[in-house]
């Protein structure tokens, strides 16, 4: 849990004071109350900010919001956002390259997530093999921090990690199923199998992140099914 105690520790430190707050200034800070979130397993299906996806740099990220400011698709949905963030919009002077850094998420994040369409939905990230997803964070003027997926150009809200903004006690968990031996069966499954050993299916489980609500609620638990691979990654986290 190396890594999300890291992120937590750089990305959210303004955040916490202002969680309650920021759900008055964007839909994308508005977590719905006593949801599980919708798993994701994929980015780029539906980038809400084309200009933003798999860029390289910085510089990039910057100039194209910027430029985004003044684009007659674009506008309107960027500047609502960077009002959001204490600016007058994206062109305020006062949001400088100094306010982009590269700030990626770990797996099993969860928060708000965009659309194509500008719709936000509670969600987890758990896109298989990757334990540290690319993205852009952009620090604000209020304490209303955001992050750009780097994969789909999404506007991100980060909340796991962050108190009083997750509505419910989560518990995320990686699973495992794998054919496996098993050495000690009993005399009617050998007698069926006719070997000394059968073949039976094993799943194994690991808890990647446990996040508590604000308030008593029951634990949702998520299950995410991953590969061999994935797993043992996981293990080094």
């Amino acid at each position: 849990m190396k890594y999300l105690s890291l992120f937590i520790a750089l990305t959210f430190v303004t955040v916490t004071s202002f969680a309650q707050n920021c759900a008055s200034k964007h839909p994308v800070f508005k977590v719905p109350q006593g949801v599980t979130p919708k798993v994701m397993k994929v980015l780029g299906t539906s980038p809400e900010f084309p200009p933003l996806q798999n860029r390289n740099s910085v510089q990039e990220i910057f100039h194209n919001l910027k430029a985004m400011g003044e684009s007659p698709k674009y506008k309107d949905a960027i500047n609502s956002i960077f009002v959001a963030l204490g600016y007058t919009g994206v062109m305020d002077p006062e949001f400088t390259q100094d306010d982009v850094t590269r700030g990626d998420v770990p797996f099993g994040s969860i928060g708000m997530l965009g659309d194509a369409a500008h719709h936000y939905e509670y969600s987890i990230l758990v896109l298989p093999g990757e334990q540290m997803i690319k993205s852009w964070h952009i620090r604000s003027r209020n304490g209303c921090d955001l992050n750009f997926m780097s994969r789909c150009g999404n506007a991100f809200y980060m909340t796991s990690g962050c108190p009083s903004s997750n509505p419910a006690n989560i518990k995320v968990v990686a699973r495992y199923t794998h054919p496996a031996c098993n050495c000690n069966p009993t005399e009617e499954q050998q007698e069926k199998s006719g070997y000394p050993f059968t073949e039976e299916t094993k799943t194994e489980t690991r808890v990647l992140a446990e996040e508590p609500a604000d308030r008593n609620s029951d634990t949702q638990t998520i299950y995410i099914d991953v590969d061999k691979s994935t797993y043992r990654k996981l293990g080094d986290r």
